[in-house]
């Protein structure tokens, strides 16, 4: 999908064929030009950082 986008295909017809939305193909093609190949591996959806509880929230 990245190599058909790079070589000019229109993204929501790439998107389309591949029966994703071009909102996630975007995502993906801009992974894959910032880090080739290892940028489209699975990765955690987990943040990296966690905000620091305030005081006074017991989470109830």
């Amino acid at each position: 999908m990245c190599l058909r986008t790079d070589a000019g295909q229109p993204i929501a017809h790439v998107a389309g064929e591949a029966g994703i939305s071009r909102r996630c193909l975007v995502k993906w093609y801009a992974r894959w030009r910032a880090h080739g190949e290892n940028g489209l591996l699975d990765h955690s959806s987990r943040p990296v950082t966690s905000p620091a509880p305030t005081l006074g929230s017991t989470g109830r």
